[in-house]
C-alpha cells in the first residue's frame, strides 16, 4: 500500500508540474552552481546489516595491509586478507568457473575492421548494453576498448553473448578481438568494464554483467575465464546493476578490484514482493585470469516493496583518495528518488563492519525527483562527480550534477544540460585517471534524436555538444528497461582537452556505432612527434634514470596568440627513451610550437616551431637547453652524457616557481603528506626536505616560464 501511495503522489506531482510549466513561456536560465544540501538521516528505511564495530586486531591488520600495499608486497597482502577473513566475517574463495565459448571473429563472418560501426548483428541477436574503457599507461596508451552484451536465440548459439573490440584512432576504425557465448541467462541488461595495466605493460580487463557473470581477459596472451560470482546471500533473488572499479590509477602493480551489486530479493517465495539489497566484493590480487574473490559480510537493505516488476534503482562505485586515506564511495539512488552516499576504507571494504553513511543529497526526495544517478572520480583524487536525471516536467528531464570539493564534503550542484530537450534513458559518466576535474558524460537528446556529450574541465561542465549521428539510440519506453541501449561515453587521451568519443546502439537494436572524435572521421593521418625529455625532480643522476610520469604535449600555432591546435598525453620515460606523441589535428608542412606541461614542472616551450614532414617530426629537449625556448632548462647530469630537464617546483602551475610553491611543499612536509601529490617533486610518494630544496633553489634563482 505504501508503494502505491508513493507512486500516486509522484504521478500527481508530475501532472501539477506539467500544468504549471505549460503556463510558462520559456524555461528559466541556468545561472550556475549552488551549494547542495547533504542531510544525514536516520537509517529508518535502509538498514546496514551486521554491527558497525571494529576490533583492535582488525585495525592493526588493516594498517599492516596498507603498509604492504604501499610497498607493493602482493604475497603479504594476500596472506593478510586471509587473516582478516578469519576475524572480520568476510569470505575469500575462487569464483565458480562456467563454460564460455570463444569465437574467432573471422569464423563468425566478421572481417575485424569496421569504420564507425563496431559491431553489426543478424536477426537472431539483440544487443542490450555497452561500456567503454581507455588504456592510460604503457605501449598502447590511448587505445579505447568497448564491451557489449546481448542475447541470441536458440537458432544461433542458444546463449547470451559478449564482445570486446578496440580502437587506436579515436573510434574511426575498430578491431573486434573477442567474441564469447556463455550459456542461457535471463535478465541480460547491464555491463561494466574495468581496465588494469601495470608498470610492466601487463593488461587485463575485468567485465561484470547482469546475469552474475564475471569475465577476465588477459590482453597480453588472450587467456580468458568466465565465472559465476558466489554471493553469500541466503534468500532467493536476482543480481542486477553490477558496477566495478579499481585503484589501479594509484597502485599500478598491486591494485584492488571492487564490485558492488544490487540484488532484488524475494524473502517469501509465496508472496510476490521484493526488496533491494546492496552487496560488495573485492579482489586483492586481480592481475590474473584465475583470481580469488573476497565477499563482504555486510550488506544494505532497502525495504522498498514492489509488488510488480523491478525497482527503478541505480547504484555505482568509485575509488578516491582523501589525504592519505584510500577509500571507496558507493552511491545508491533508490525508488524514493534519494541519492544516498556511503564510504568505506579499501582495507575494510568487505569486512564485518558496515559502510560509513555520509548522507542523502536529496532530502526532499518526492518534491525533487532525481533518478538514474551515477558517479565517477579521477582515481587518486579526492573529489567526486555525480550526474543524474532531474525532473522539470513530463516532457523535459534535465541532466544535473553534484560534485564534492573535498572527499565527500562541500557538495555543490548544477546542470550539465538545462535545455528544453528531453533526456531519454541514463546519463553515463566516466572520469579520467590522475587528471583532476576531467569527466565525460553521454546521453540521448530525445528532441533532436541525437547523442549529446559534455566534458568538464577543472570540475566545471562545458556546454553540451551534439557530436554524433542522428541514428536514434535504442531505448525503451518501459521504465524498467529504460537503461537498455544508453550511450557509453569515452575519451581519447591524445586529443586536445581529451577529445570526446562515445558508442551507442541504434534504433534497430542490432548495430553498435562509434563516433570519431567530436565531429566525425579525421581527414588526415595521425602525426607522430618523437620527443626526448626529462623532469628535474624525477631524474636520478647516479642511476642515470628517471621515474616515469604523465605529461601533456600541446601543439600551438606559430603565430600570436599561439592558439592550441592539438594535444597528446602519455607517460614520459626519461632522456634515454624517446617517445612518440600522436596528434590528429596537425597538418604536414605547417610549423607548430611544442609546449610540454607536467603536474609540478615548469611549462616549457620549444625554442623554434617544429614541422611535420610525411606525418613525422622530432625534438630533443633533454639533449641540450638550446632546444627549449629561452634555454629555459636545467642541466641535471653530465656523465656519461649531458642531460637537460624541465625545472621542477611549479606546484600551483602558475608559470613561476616562488614562495607560494615552496610554502605548499613545506606545509605538506610538516604534515607528513604521502602519495601521488603535486608537492612530491621527486616521485618517492613522500613530501619532505628533498622536495623543498629543489623548489627553494629554483625560487631563489627566479625561475619562471619563458614563452614566445
Amino acid at each position: 500500500m505504501k508503494t502505491i501511495f508513493i507512486h500516486s503522489s509522484f504521478a500527481i506531482l508530475i501532472l501539477v508540474s506539467s500544468f504549471l510549466n505549460a503556463l510558462s513561456q520559456e524555461k528559466k536560465i541556468y545561472k550556475g552552481e549552488v551549494p547542495a544540501n547533504l542531510v544525514k538521516e536516520e537509517l529508518i528505511n535502509k538498514k546496514a546489516e551486521r554491527q558497525n564495530f571494529k576490533t583492535r586486531e582488525m585495525t592493526l591488520l588493516e594498517s599492516e595491509m596498507k603498509t604492504a600495499k604501499e610497498k607493493g608486497d602482493k604475497n603479504e597482502v594476500i596472506n593478510l586478507q586471509k587473516e582478516y577473513d578469519a576475524i572480520s566475517g568476510s569470505v575469500t574463495k575462487p569464483p565458480k568457473k562456467i563454460d564460455m565459448k570463444r569465437i574467432k571473429p573471422e569464423e563468425a563472418g566478421f572481417d575485424n575492421i569496421y569504420t564507425n560501426t563496431i559491431f553489426s548483428t543478424n536477426d537472431h541477436f539483440s544487443i542490450v548494453d555497452m561500456a567503454t574503457a581507455t588504456d592510460q599507461r604503457g605501449s598502447n596508451t590511448g587505445r579505447i576498448w568497448t564491451v557489449w552484451i546481448g542475447v541470441e536465440d536458440e537458432f544461433v548459439y542458444g546463449a547470451s553473448s559478449l564482445g570486446l573490440a578496440y580502437s587506436d584512432d579515436n573510434g574511426l576504425t575498430w578491431t573486434v578481438q573477442y567474441l564469447y557465448t556463455f550459456g542461457e541467462y535471463w535478465n541480460v541488461s547491464e555491463i561494466d568494464i574495468e581496465y588494469l595495466e601495470d608498470n610492466s605493460d601487463n593488461n587485463f580487463v575485468w567485465i561484470v554483467c547482469n546475469p552474475n557473470v564475471l569475465l577476465i581477459v588477459n590482453l597480453n596472451n588472450g587467456a580468458s575465464n568466465a565465472y559465476e560470482m558466489l554471493w553469500p546471500l541466503n534468500y532467493y533473488g536476482g543480481f542486477l546493476s553490477p558496477r566495478i572499479v579499481s585503484d589501479n590509477a594509484r597502485y599500478p602493480d598491486i591494485p584492488f578490484i571492487y564490485i558492488v551489486i544490487k540484488q532484488w530479493v524475494q524473502p517469501d517465495p509465496n508472496i510476490n514482493e521484493y526488496h533491494v539489497v546492496e552487496a560488495t566484493a573485492k579482489c586483492v590480487s586481480p592481475l590474473t585470469s584465475s583470481p580469488s574473490i573476497s565477499y563482504g559480510a555486510w550488506y544494505i537493505t532497502y525495504p522498498d516493496v514492489y509488488i510488480y516488476g523491478i525497482p527503478d534503482y541505480t547504484t555505482d562505485i568509485a575509488y578516491f583518495r582523501n589525504g592519505s586515506n584510500d577509500s571507496v564511495v558507493i552511491l545508491i539512488n533508490n525508488t524514493s528518488n534519494q541519492i544516498d552516499i556511503y564510504t568505506h576504507s579499501i582495507f575494510s571494504f568487505n569486512a564485518y563492519t558496515a559502510p560509513n553513511y555520509i548522507g542523502n543529497l536529496n532530502p526532499n526526495s518526492y518534491m525533487n525527483p532525481k533518478q538514474r544517478a551515477y558517479l565517477a572520480t579521477n582515481g587518486g583524487y579526492n573529489k567526486i562527480m555525480i550526474v543524474y536525471k532531474k525532473f522539470y516536467d513530463v516532457y523535459d528531464w534535465d541532466v544535473a550534477y553534484y560534485r564534492s570539493t573535498n572527499g565527500t564534503a562541500g557538495w555543490l550542484q548544477g546542470y550539465v544540460d538545462f535545455s528544453a530537450a528531453n533526456v531519454f534513458g541514463d546519463a553515463r559518466i566516466i572520469g579520467e585517471r590522475n587528471d583532476g576535474g576531467k569527466f565525460h558524460v553521454a546521453y540521448i537528446n530525445e528532441q533532436n534524436s541525437e547523442i549529446s556529450y559534455a566534458s568538464s574541465d577543472n570540475y566545471l561542465w562545458n556546454p553540451r555538444i551534439f557530436p554524433y549521428s542522428n541514428l536514434r539510440s535504442y531505448g525503451s519506453s518501459d521504465p524498467y528497461k529504460e537503461n537498455i541501449g544508453n550511450p557509453a561515453p569515452g575519451y581519447y587521451q591524445t586529443f586536445f582537452n581529451s577529445g570526446c568519443m562515445a558508442v551507442w546502439l541504434d534504433s534497430t537494436g542490432k548495430n553498435i556505432w562509434s563516433s570519431s572524435g567530436c565531429s566525425g572521421p579525421f581527414s588526415q593521418p595521425t602525426k607522430e612527434l618523437f620527443l626526448f625529455g626529462a623532469i628535474q625532480g624525477l631524474y636520478d643522476p647516479v642511476a642515470d634514470e628517471m621515474l616515469d610520469d604523465t605529461v601533456t604535449v600541446y601543439l600551438r600555432n606559430s603565430i600570436s596568440p599561439f592558439a592550441k591546435i592539438d594535444s597528446s598525453r602519455k607517460e614520459l620515460y626519461g632522456p634515454g627513451t624517446g617517445q612518440y606523441f600522436s596528434f590528429n589535428n596537425a597538418q604536414n608542412n605547417i610549423p607548430y610550437y611544442v609546449e610540454v606541461k607536467h603536474r609540478n614542472a615548469l611549462e616549457t616551450w620549444s625554442a623554434d616551431p617544429v614541422t611535420f614532414v610525411n606525418e613525422n617530426s622530432s625534438i630533443a629537449f633533454s639533449v641540450d637547453a638550446i632546444y627549449a625556448f629561452g634555454n629555459n632548462e636545467i642541466q641535471v647530469d653530465s656523465s656519461p652524457y649531458n642531460v637537460f630537464a624541465f625545472f621542477s617546483g611549479d606546484v600551483n602551475q602558475d608559470g613561476v616557481i616562488d614562495a607560494t610553491d615552496a610554502g605548499a611543499i613545506d606545509n605538506d612536509a610538516f604534515n607528513f603528506m604521502t602519495g601521488y601529490v603535486n608537492t612530491d617533486l621527486t616521485g618517492d610518494d613522500v613530501v619532505d626536505a628533498t622536495d623543498a630544496a629543489i623548489a627553494d633553489n629554483n625560487a631563489f634563482n627566479f625561475v619562471g616560464k619563458v614563452t614566445p
